[in-house]
């Protein structure tokens, strides 16, 4: 029997210090258009500014809609998304960090539809629009993930990249115990946590903005900047994605792609005095060092026999066309030589003499 009273979707929505944003995000939860019931669960990771204030305002307005979760300390992402996540009561969730917002009022209807028409898909997702506030020289918008760059959605894919962003997926809940909280980013580990129960669906229509400006968590002016704050959180992200999929020997050398340019990055950047970096993650992570050693290793040996073959190839293209030319200068000579026969024969002798007389006779008639 059907529970009514239970929401069928739970929109999980965490914020800090968004204030400037979360107006737009919260009425685009509101603003929903959908044949069922579903609750706005709130996670606020205590705000410094007016952030709580807007939350309570928009709960005393939809008493019935949102509950909000207002944290007396700062926890950090990984733990207010998974206490928050534990609140929600839906068949199906949704995520929306508070500085993003949806920009159609159909999408959970539509997500939700999909979900309950393909129960072999565990979560699905669409692509998003990208805003630009920032200094990065980019404007007006762009769309998130770019379908020429992926042949399909399928796990493999996603455990080489995250091509969903936080504010498109839909899940089917599952128990969240042991939830990992020194990880980021979060939502790349949830969209795998998720995989595991069922297929990747994807509805290709915009449905949502994601907005990128400086204060955002994923700000970085630069590479170096973006490994130094992010690195080690980044490393345990792979270290739990392992646990989830490291039995499986495809899996687990598809997920050594990006943990191996992980380490890269990091032992490309510039130790300072008070902290190296690499030390700590080889310290931290030594197997995730060592097989990535390996992986890059085997990599490298990879290309290095690609090029060999490579140069085989073109060294065999190379003596084709010699042997062509070869044998145009062999038929070139064939050609000269004929001429030459010709030119030394009676007959061609006897012919030029009758030219050249011709050519005397005309000249005296005129």
């Amino acid at each position: 029997m059907t529970d009514r009273t239970r929401p069928k979707v739970s929109i999980i929505a965490i914020s800090y210090n968004h204030e400037k944003y979360i107006r737009q995000a919260l009425d685009s939860f509101i603003n929903q258009q959908t044949d069922f019931s579903y609750e706005i669960v709130i996670g606020d990771d205590h705000s410094t500014d007016d952030t709580v204030k807007i939350i309570k305002e928009y709960a005393a307005k939809h008493p019935d809609l949102i509950k909000p979760i207002l944290r007396s300390k700062n926890v950090g992402i990984p733990k207010n998304f998974a206490d928050t996540m534990n609140h929600a009561s839906g068949e199906y969730i949704a995520l929306c960090e508070c500085d993003d917002f949806w920009t159609d009022q159909h999408k959970l209807q539509i997500q939700a539809d999909f979900l309950d028409n393909n129960p072999q898909d565990a979560l699905c997702f669409h692509p998003v629009s990208i805003v630009f506030e920032n200094k990065e020289g980019k404007t007006g918008t762009e769309v998130f993930p770019d379908k020429k760059e992926f042949k399909e959605f399928t796990l493999v894919e996603l455990l080489r990249r995250n091509f969903m962003q936080t504010n498109s997926v839909m899940y089917r809940r599952q128990t969240y115990k042991d939830f990992p909280l020194d990880i980021l980013p979060v939502d790349w580990y949830l969209h795998l946590y998720h995989a595991q129960f069922g297929g990747i669906g994807y509805i290709d229509r915009v449905m949502a903005s994601y907005r990128r400006h400086e204060s955002g968590v994923w700000w970085a002016n630069n590479a170096e900047e973006f490994w130094n704050k992010n690195g080690i959180k980044h490393l345990a992200m792979y270290r739990a994605a392992l646990k989830l999929y490291g039995q499986d020997k495809k899996y687990k050398e598809v997920l050594y792609e990006p943990i191996s340019r992980a380490f890269l990055a990091i032992a490309n950047l510039k130790p300072s005095p008070e902290h190296n970096l690499l030390f700590e993650a080889f310290i931290k992570y030594p197997d995730m060092a060592a097989e990535s050693i390996r992986h890059f290793l085997t990599d490298n040996k990879k290309i290095i026999e690609d090029k060999d073959k490579l140069i085989e190839s073109d060294e065999a293209h190379i003596k084709k066309l010699e042997t062509l030319v070869n044998k145009q200068n062999e038929d070139m000579q064939m050609a000269n030589a004929a001429l030459n026969e010709i030119n030394d024969s009676r007959a061609w002798k006897l012919a030029k003499g009758m030219r050249k007389a011709k050519s005397t006779l005309t000249r005296r008639s005129k």
